[in-house]
């Protein structure tokens, strides 16, 4: 297994499978139930569209970082289908490049694994999400709920019938467009979900030509960015290449109207189309969100203060302990049997004049916890305040909460 920790976005590309499966397993969205659906459909699979926000061109733009994305106007996209958001361009063009540990404003990850949604009044079939979210729930720990007053959630939409794109990959914070062209069905709604979850296209992986041929020469120059592979400090190969993912583009392709090869097994055999999430995918959404789940305990490990003359001082240092458990409750310890994602925030928290004026950063980690961890030391917070003849004047704490699957 190769695993590579790196800034900024983690490129997941997972477990192999059998490309000969002749059925793969889809959900009834009414029901919840299994179904078939024959990759032999020919009719589907000669239609398989690609998902792009831009139909030209554009071009080419590197980040400090090395992220490469295609430019139009004011527009990134990244892969094809990934806009990014404008505060994380702003954010990209302002971070320096660190090799060592993962500092991401780029892929955050679904607070206990929840992620909340509005479907746009006007959109067509809304059957095609309901069904994709079903996939996501029966497959995966993922829990989805219509959004009330959440800050963070998926908006379905169709303002351009033609492009299916997202707006960002993991949770990038507000409103989170998925565009939904009239064409695409729930499998393509999938794809779409697997990159709000966190998922990048297998096909972009670092070691993919090794197990792929890109077919260049059959590939138009406007959507050449939906092959570039994603640079080492932006992504993570995690596992074994899958030509079973719902994250990869098959063979046989229709592009701007017309049907081509732009991809093949190494021995030239083709990838088929796959409705499904691959036993590969599910195994890298529980590398990011459980099971096992995390939980943080801080204790106090040490005391001082200091009184005297109306000015007293308080300050602790805190230990803080990530622990295991096999359920969401929290209550089954457990050890981990492979490697697990976890994203903490280490949070500062300014408080001045009693809590008039309130500072607050935050720092986003991301750790992998290797097999055989039932707990994991963080790094020591700390507390403090200080008073002015009983009135508290200053205020810092420095605590850690855990982003995605935690508590």
């Amino acid at each position: 297994m190769r695993k590579q920790l790196k800034l900024f976005a983690i490129l997941f590309a997972l477990f192999a499978l059998s490309s000969c499966q002749k059925e793969q397993r889809v959900l009834d969205s009414q029901h919840g139930q299994l179904l078939t659906k024959s990759n032999s459909d020919s009719d589907r699979k000669l239609d398989y569209q690609i998902q792009l926000a831009y139909s030209d061109n554009g071009e080419s733009y590197t980040f400090p970082n090395g992220l490469q994305v295609q430019k139009y106007d004011s527009i990134y996209v990244l892969g094809g289908d990934v806009i990014i958001p404008k505060k994380i361009v702003d954010s990209l063009n302002n971070i320096t490049p660190q090799r060592s540990a993962v500092h991401t404003v780029f892929n955050g990850l679904w607070h206990q694994g929840i992620l909340y949604y509005l479907m746009d009044s006007n959109l067509e079939s809304p059957q095609r999400v309901t069904q994709a979210i079903n996939m996501f729930e029966q497959l995966t720990g993922l829990v989805f709920f219509p959004r009330t007053n959440q800050p963070d959630y998926i908006k379905f939409v169709s303002e351009d019938p033609k492009k299916t794109y997202i707006e960002g990959v993991g949770r990038t914070g507000g409103r989170q467009k998925i565009n939904l062209a009239k064409w695409a069905d729930y499998d393509d709604v999938a794809h779409e979900i697997g990159h709000a979850v966190g998922l990048y296209h297998e096909h972009g992986r670092q070691d993919r030509d090794e197990y792929v041929n890109i077919l260049w020469g059959n590939i138009p120059t406007d959507v050449l960015s939906n092959f570039q592979k994603y640079n080492v400090v932006n992504g993570e190969d995690f596992a074994d290449f899958d030509y079973s993912s719902l994250m990869i583009y098959p063979s046989l392709v229709r592009i701007n109207n017309a049907q081509t090869t732009v991809i093949t097994k190494k021995d030239g055999s083709y990838i088929y189309p796959n409705y499904t999430l691959s036993t590969g995918d599910i195994a890298g959404i529980k590398y990011l969100y459980g099971p096992p789940y995390a939980k943080c305990v801080t204790t106090v490990d040490s005391f001082d203060e200091y009184v005297g003359g109306g000015l007293d001082t308080y300050s602790s240092v805190l230990k803080n302990v990530l622990f295991f458990y096999s359920d969401k409750e929290l209550i089954q310890p457990t050890t981990t049997s492979t490697p697990r994602l976890i994203q903490v925030a280490c949070e500062t928290r300014v408080t001045l004049n009693g809590g008039s004026q309130v500072e607050i950063t935050e720092d986003l980690i991301s750790i992998v916890i290797p097999p055989g961890t039932t707990s994991y030391v963080l790094p020591d917070s700390s507390y403090e305040y200080r008073t002015e003849y009983g009135y508290v004047v200053y205020e810092k704490r420095v605590s850690y909460i855990i982003r995605g699957a935690g508590f």
